[in-house]
């Protein structure tokens, strides 16, 4: 289904890049613009890049404002510091419920090998 709307700055970039660079995957226009493939992805359903010819002076990758909150959490995975911190917290945890790792404060005195 394709969006009547305008697109934000984020997504005329992703348009502009794939309109000049039409053999480029996802990933790649995802580098370019500062952004997640999914994103890309999206915005490749949502609108056609015929819809740059309707706006004045569409947004390319150079000029386009990376703020997270448009594309994801902070990397271009989607997944930030924050996230990152809590799934590793998550891991050890269950990690020394299971006897894996040490408790905080303990030493590993025996080889899991």
């Amino acid at each position: 289904m394709v969006n009547v709307s305008n697109p934000t700055d984020l997504q005329q970039a992703i348009l502009y890049t794939v309109r000049e660079h039409p053999r480029w995957s996802n990933a790649e226009v995802a580098d370019h613009v500062g952004c997640s493939d999914s994103y890309v992805s999206n915005t490749l359903e949502e609108y056609d890049t015929s819809i740059l010819d309707t706006i004045d002076n569409p947004t390319t990758a150079d000029e386009v404002d990376h703020e997270p909150s448009e594309y994801g959490s902070g990397t271009q995975d989607g997944i930030g510091l924050v996230e990152m911190l809590v799934l590793m917290l998550i891991l050890w945890v269950v990690g020394w419920k299971v006897g894996i790792v040490p408790a905080p404060g303990e030493v590993l005195t025996t080889a899991i090998f």
